[in-house]
């Protein structure tokens, strides 16, 4: 006689829906798992190209690539913590339990993608046991960690674009002022709501002992600083989308290098989509969530998009500019022995001063206005400004 499951679900199932907790149905699970994989090696290299590129290409360091730098760690922390997040439940946990901050967001071992009325806490004991419900390290890892990591890590990227835009098209006066007016008035948003967020309750520990609906008088209006978070990302995603566009049209630039910079612009706008889709979520599912162990995954699975388009943004000019490089290098001609006329060119690019004959008789003109799209040096107005530009997406 088989042994019959005696497992107890954390919610009820939906009318005509048997929960199989043998096998139950990955939904987001697996997705999240990739997602936050994919995204360490994706980004990950790219930053690391453009950090090359400034090195040896075009040093040295500007503002705008330590704000990258910052932002990348601030990335690879949130993937960690959407992947080592964990979902637990209470000791003693009945259909229908209502589940907390505590439990909700610990979502990637213990739960994270499956349906909620497909998860039982039998095999959560021993954890709990080791972790019991108020232990404020295993919370911390997970909801607590996200919301302040998340500020952090969409301030730094947005700032490392707009200080692109704001070198890029200095001599545009208006775009420039816009620019920078943007990356001072996020300061003025983003240090009160992230002293709000650390100290969203008092103590901090009922923020994830208690329910994202409930009112609890030790504790803001968690779901409001939610809302309000996306909502400002909403914006300053749209600004950093649609500031350069009037500087854009007028670059006098090559059909293909002006289909480069729409693309890009392009792929702004999928971060501004997720964001908008973050909001869409937060109202109508997440308020009132029956299926939180989904719900939450899907909603950090669209942060970690806009967070890493933003990344893959700031970093596609200089990595471009390595591949014009390459280019360029292979269509050298070659000597009597059958290496490369550029070969010479090998102490400039570690760095040194010192040029050849040749260095000096070969792409002298590109390196210059490589050199003035990425530090900056528009010498001439912005006839030559324009100039580097168009040279960067050639």
């Amino acid at each position: 006689m088989p042994k019959e499951d005696t497992t107890i679900a954390a919610a009820f199932p939906p009318p005509g829906v048997s929960p199989d907790f043998a096998h139950p149905r990955d939904v987001l699970h697996t997705v999240n798992i990739v997602t936050q994989v994919v995204s360490m090696v994706l980004i990950t290299p790219l930053v690391a190209l453009r950090m090359f590129v400034r090195v040896y290409a075009s040093p040295p360091f500007l503002n705008e690539d330590y704000v990258c730098m910052v932002a990348w760690v601030l990335s690879m922390a949130y993937n960690i913590t959407s992947l080592l997040s964990r979902f637990t439940l209470p000791a003693v946990a009945q259909p229908g339990t209502k589940l907390t901050f505590h439990n909700s967001f610990k979502v990637y071992k213990f739960g994270g993608g499956y349906h909620l009325w497909e998860i039982g806490d039998q095999d959560y004991r021993g954890f709990l046991k080791a972790r019991p419900p108020s232990s404020p390290l295993a919370a911390f890892v997970a909801l607590y960690a996200d919301t302040i990591i998340y500020s952090l890590a969409t301030y730094f990227t947005k700032v490392a674009l707009l200080l692109v835009i704001a070198r890029v098209f200095n001599d545009f006066r208006k775009t420039h002022f816009i620019t920078i007016f943007f990356v001072v008035a996020m300061v003025f948003y983003y240090v009160p709501m992230l002293f709000l967020k650390i100290h969203v309750c008092s103590p901090i520990s009922d923020f994830w002992t208690t329910n994202v609906q409930d009112s609890i008088p030790n504790c803001l209006d968690r779901f409001s600083i939610f809302v309000a978070d996306t909502i400002i990302s909403i914006i300053t995603d749209t600004a950093v989308l649609v500031i350069p566009i009037p500087a854009v049209l007028h670059l006098r630039i090559p059909m293909r290098a002006r289909f480069k910079v729409w693309s890009m612009l392009g792929l702004g706008g999928v971060a501004t989509g997720a964001s908008i889709t973050r909001l869409v979520i937060l109202f109508r599912t997440i308020r009132h969530s029956t299926d939180q162990t989904v719900d939450f995954v899907s909603f950090n699975l669209l942060g970690t998009a806009e967070i890493n388009i933003g990344l893959i943004c700031a970093c596609l000019p200089a990595v471009n500019i390595l591949f014009s490089r390459a280019r360029q290098h292979r269509q050298l001609p070659l000597d009597s022995n059958g290496r490369n006329t550029s070969i010479k060119r090998l102490r400039f690019l570690r760095g040194s001063r010192l040029q050849t004959a040749t260095d000096m008789s070969v792409g002298r003109d590109e390196e210059a206005r490589a050199g003035q799209e990425l530090q900056g040096d528009c010498y001439g107005g912005t006839g030559s400004c324009l100039a580097a530009v168009s040279n960067t997406y050639t």
